[in-house]
């Protein structure tokens, strides 16, 4: 069958903009309670880990709580610190997000009703696996980010801080553990945290993800796999059929790494 190029390429701008339609934001996760699990994989042979959020049938998830339990990868949602949660004159220099006293945001490590719950889990995990290290890899944001326990005696534990350069890094969890910690911002706007969870007695176990956090009520999202506004897709059609084989760069994220 002959195909003119005025119809063939009037087919390329059709099924170019009907792909707007495809555009799909990540799931915010508002409230409820919710766990960085991480699972093993047993594929005789050999096997992996693999980090997921599951989120409890409580969880708001773009404003609505299903009653079910859900997975989802670390980068098809993002989690919503709101300006509720922001803390005036809080002691930053005891909880590794700076010195002295200033604003900070922070998800609590207790269950409140209406914010995140945010632990870490371990339960899809054999018994006799062993312990897992959740690991800090780097952090991109607006601010300070840490991660602490407040416990018993009224003291903190910081586990992972880019401020407090004596903060470990690294939460070690034993096998079908479950536990909850409070997540601290220095300022409003998107954090992006890159972790690592690991077998500690076989490092080669191990799976990395990044998760992502909007801090204050007006911190916006990034968008995955966004597709261009209808205009631009005409000026990729143009630049498809005279260019043939080239292909669009996408930018990487950056990324400061901890030392």
């Amino acid at each position: 069958m002959r195909v003119t190029i005025g119809k063939f390429f009037a087919g390329i701008m059709a099924s170019l903009v009907m792909t707007t339609s495809a555009s799909a934001g990540l799931v915010e996760y508002s409230a409820g309670h919710s766990d960085i699990g991480v699972e093993y994989e047993d594929h005789g042979s050999h096997g992996h880990l693999h980090l997921h959020y599951h989120f409890g049938g409580d969880a708001v998830l773009d404003g609505t709580a299903s009653g079910t339990e859900s997975e989802y990868a670390l980068d098809e949602a993002y989690i919503r610190v709101a300006d509720s949660l922001m803390v005036s004159g809080a002691p930053l220099n005891s909880v590794g997000l700076g010195a002295g006293t200033g604003d900070a945001w922070v998800l609590p490590q207790n269950n409140v009703a209406g914010v995140p719950f945010v632990g870490l889990a371990t339960e899809e995990v054999p018994a006799n696996f062993g312990d897992v290290k959740f690991s800090l890899e780097g952090v991109t944001g607006p601010g300070e980010f840490s991660v602490w326990q407040s416990t018993g005696l009224g003291g903190i534990d910081i586990f992972m801080s880019t401020f407090d350069a004596t903060a470990p890094d690294a939460i070690t969890l034993a096998a079908l553990a479950h536990s909850h910690f409070n997540y601290g911002f220095s300022a409003a706007g998107l954090y992006y945290v890159d972790i690592r969870a690991e077998s500690v007695n076989d490092p080669s176990l191990f799976d990395t993800g990044t998760l992502i956090f909007a801090v204050g009520d007006s911190a916006v999202p990034p968008v995955t796999n966004p597709v261009p506004e209808p205009g631009s897709l005409v000026l990729m059609g143009i630049g498809a059929l005279g260019f043939g084989g080239s292909r669009l760069k996408r930018r990487k994220k950056p990324s400061n790494m901890i030392a």
